[in-house]
């Protein structure tokens, strides 16, 4: 499962939602950016155990960190560095009792 900036209320776990947090251009003299660099924030969740959000977020990582290639919509993907890690344990209303992986990632694509 899958889910763009929320996860919805009648969404299941294990599950990954992700969001781009901002977008640099790479500037050129000559004129505009011919690529960007993009930070997207990515979480993995688990309501069952610490260990699956941590698995979950193994496997995400191990499919992103260093991929190069052109996406279903057209973009060339340069790279794709990991960047950082937080783990934590959710309390609010909707995520009580889950557990989670945040973690951000540098993408250098076409833009």
């Amino acid at each position: 499962r899958l889910y763009p900036l929320r996860v919805p209320e009648t969404g299941s776990f294990p599950c990954v939602q992700y969001q781009q947090i901002s977008t640099v251009p790479v500037n050129q003299k000559s004129g505009a950016a011919a690529c960007d660099f993009a930070r997207v924030q990515v979480n993995c969740y688990s309501s069952l155990s610490y260990k699956e959000s941590t698995d979950l977020a193994d496997a995400v990582r191990a499919a992103l960190e260093a991929y190069s290639g052109t996406t279903t919509n057209g973009h060339y993907v340069h790279y794709i560095e990991f960047v950082s890690a937080l783990e934590q344990a959710e309390d609010g209303a909707q995520f009580s009792g889950v557990y989670s992986v945040i973690m951000d990632f540098m993408i250098d694509y076409n833009g």
